[in-house]
């Protein structure tokens, strides 16, 4: 396999129903003490991708330190206003970063840097 081949990070999740499916993880997000997942159906042939809706799912990350996991957000006001900063986020991945740091530990203090540290 090739060093620089995408990996997905894939999650198999159960519904209250029970119905067990595929996801994988397209975003982070972290504020505050809370980390958020966004992860969207997860697809082996990428032609079923055509066929997607778009929808995606955002679960809270609990950390117990041994291991995470992801629960449901109960409140309805939480998850629409994180829904909003995931598709905000979405919006602009294609753009490019004004402050040209493309740098991960970013601390260039930019409003407009594209790296994200500055939204917290």
């Amino acid at each position: 396999m090739d060093e620089n081949e995408y990996m997905p990070e894939i999650y198999t999740l159960e519904d209250e129903e029970g119905n067990v499916g595929n996801y994988e993880l397209i975003d982070i997000y972290d504020e505050g003490d809370n980390t958020y997942y966004a992860l969207a159906p997860y697809y082996e042939n990428p032609e079923d991708l055509v066929n997607d809706n778009g929808e995606f799912i955002i679960l809270k990350v609990e950390d117990t330190g041994d291991e995470i996991t992801l629960v449901s957000i109960e409140s309805e006001e939480e998850y629409d206003r994180l829904g909003q900063i995931f598709i905000d986020r979405f919006d602009n991945w294609d753009d490019e970063c004004e402050c040209d740091c493309e740098d991960d530990d970013c601390d260039c203090d930019d409003e407009d840097c594209c790296c994200h540290h500055h939204e917290e």
